[in-house]
């Protein structure tokens, strides 16, 4: 026969969650790594990461005492960048952070009335249909950057071309209006060549204009 204080620890011991289910929770209404596991950045194992993922914190912080915040969100980066190619660029990892570690201190001092109040005010499901970054892996910044020089050196080949034939435009107009004579700088020889009386054709030699 159990006596009141034993069935007072015992209903004690029902209501306070393990630190595995407050993580998990915190996770199930994490949006990044949610739509990072529905985009698949994880490969085709993502959803199995995401549930790695939990064990893999719950058991860091059992291994680890005091854990300051600053910490958990290193921690969590490294396991988006390593796992899903994610980067967290919207805040949520500081969030997330604070949650992890105030759940945790919580569970440590056996509050469990003010965890499920706090826990009840937390989102339970990511919301869909927003954005998150992915980052990029080596070889894609490799093709970017073979795409850029490939734009870079197109846009320099119609530059040329279109400086040469701007000269070519130049110097068949200077053709038409006459030639520069080399012999005395400023004069030209101009193209339009007078006939004259015996037959013979004279070229004219103009003056600076």
């Amino acid at each position: 026969c159990l006596n009141k204080l034993s069935i007072k620890w015992l209903a004690h011991c029902v209501k306070m969650p393990n630190f595995a289910q407050v993580v998990k929770q915190v996770f199930d209404g994490w949006t990044v790594l949610q739509l990072a596991v529905e985009h698949g950045f994880g490969g085709i194992e993502s959803a199995a990461k995401a549930d790695w993922m939990v064990t893999a914190v719950d058991q860091w912080f059992s291994e680890n005492d005091d854990l300051e915040t600053y910490e958990v969100e290193e921690f969590l980066a490294q396991i988006l960048d390593a796992e899903f190619n994610t980067v967290a660029d919207d805040g949520s990892l500081i969030q997330v952070s604070k949650v992890l570690c105030t759940s945790h201190q919580l569970l440590q001092i056996g509050d469990a009335d003010e965890l499920e109040k706090y826990l009840l005010s937390l989102p339970q499901k990511a919301a869909s249909g927003q954005s998150v970054t992915r980052a990029l892996t080596s070889e894609e910044q490799d093709e970017d950057e073979r795409m850029e020089t490939d734009e870079c050196c197109e846009c320099s080949q119609s530059n040329m071309e279109v400086r040469s034939l701007s000269s070519g435009s130049r110097e068949n107009e200077s053709s038409q209006l006459g030639v520069i004579n080399d012999d005395k700088p400023g004069e030209y020889v101009d193209n339009i060549q007078d006939p004259e009386e015996d037959g013979w054709t004279v070229v004219r030699k103009g003056k600076k204009r």
